[in-house]
């Protein structure tokens, strides 16, 4: 071949190179471009759990307060002391009982004699009964006509006799039972005057003094008690889920909102926010907590299982991706999110799991619908797989490494 003719073909080899160049590497160019894709991620699924951190304080979750009533008499003594572990039906003080001991004994004389004096008339009314009885007998071994008053007399005057007696036991018999009564009334009464706890838990305060409440009794069951701001009473209910730790070791215990009070600890004023008092109820073990201690409490606000969920790093514009669909093409995909919870979002639509999104879209000049490539990963590639590649195809691969950006 002439150098003419070499130097001719040279040329126009060159030119088209160029122009194939312009055509690929022109911003605007209806060509396609294989776009470069250093770093991406899998569509995976997982919890999303959306909480709340405040602070609290173990405090019991109940506390019982007695009361002295000087209108049932003069005190007389504590029976229990600061500290002491009680339970229901221990005694705790007793009111002065020296002028219920002197009726009682007043009273129960009084029965005593009404009930000699009711057997003795039992016992009188017995013979006299028998005493007819053996007149009866008597009379009837004689003929009727040997029978003459006195005899009749006899019988009517022991009747009259034993039915005075049956009243006056009568009589004696409904006042025995009247003073039975009052001794009942009176022993609940007595009762009264030892007052006994209906509650399990600690002696906390004893007032010497009988300033009221002369006894405080606080359960031996932990709560934890803390405040929120007037921004975050708005979001926390009652049957919340809620995680405690311990601050000076960082054991953790379980639990559930059962109260939140919706009016301020203090009195608001305008110048100054209002808090909010909470309760949790403490769940399973927590015998090592004590009142006092100091713990973190993190309220579950919002909880999600096994949702698709996206990181904000593979957002675009906030709720688009962009997708390394099967048919080596980069999509752009509008999405629905849903909860938020540390820069992890819920996907409602517009993703499937195990799909591929490019991460940090907005450092990567993209074109919708563009093709793409990957770094290659030398772990996988192997001299078996890169013989069984054709030439065209080494040299086809080669090139897209080469014009791809």
């Amino acid at each position: 071949m002439k150098k003419s003719q070499l130097v001719i073909l040279g040329t126009a080899i060159t030119f088209f190179i160029a122009c194939n160049f312009y055509l690929i590497l022109k911003e605007d160019s209806k060509i396609s471009r294989s776009v470069f894709i250093e770093h991406w991620s899998s569509v995976e699924k997982q919890d999303l759990k959306k909480t709340l951190k405040t602070e609290g304080l173990i405090v019991p979750s109940e506390e019982h307060f007695i009361y002295f009533d000087d209108q049932n008499g003069a005190f007389k003594q504590f029976l229990v002391k600061e500290g002491e572990q009680i339970t229901p039906g221990t005694p705790l003080f007793e009111y002065e009982t020296f002028q219920y001991e002197k009726e009682k004994e007043t009273m129960e004389n009084r029965r005593d004699l009404l009930n000699d004096q009711i057997v003795s008339l039992e016992d009188h009314i017995d013979e006299l009964t028998s005493y007819i009885t053996g007149l009866e007998i008597d009379a009837s071994q004689e003929k009727k006509e040997n029978k003459d008053n006195t005899y009749f007399a006899s019988i009517v005057e022991m009747d009259k006799e034993i039915y005075n007696k049956e009243l006056e036991k009568a009589l004696l018999e409904k006042e025995y039972d009247a003073i039975d009564q009052q001794l009942e009334e009176l022993q609940e009464e007595e009762n009264r005057l030892t007052v006994i706890s209906s509650y399990t838990g600690t002696i906390t305060k004893i007032q010497d003094s009988l300033a009221n409440p002369i006894i405080s009794i606080h359960s031996e069951t932990p709560s934890v008690q803390g405040t929120l701001t007037e921004e975050e009473v708005s979001m926390v209910e009652s049957g919340m889920d809620a995680s405690i730790y311990r601050k000076h070791d960082g054991e953790k215990f379980t639990g559930t909102i059962t109260q939140v009070l919706h009016h301020p600890m203090n009195t608001p004023k305008l110048n100054e926010d209002s808090n909010y008092l909470f309760t949790i109820g403490l769940e399973g073990e927590n015998e090592s907590l004590l009142s006092g201690n100091h713990v973190d409490a993190y309220v579950t606000l919002e909880e999600l299982k096994d949702v698709i969920t996206v990181s904000s790093h593979s957002l675009l514009k906030k709720n688009h991706a962009y997708v390394l669909n099967s048919s080596g093409k980069i999509e752009k995909r509008k999405l629905e999110l849903g909860l938020e919870v540390n820069k992890l979002y819920e996907i409602q639509s517009g993703l499937t799991e195990n799909e591929k999104i490019v991460l940090h879209p907005g450092e990567v000049h993209i074109r919708n619908n563009s093709p793409f490539i990957t770094p290659l990963q030398i772990g996988e590639v192997n001299k078996k797989a890169l013989k069984n590649m054709t030439k065209s195809e080494l040299a086809k691969y080669t090139l897209l490494g080469f014009l791809s950006r």
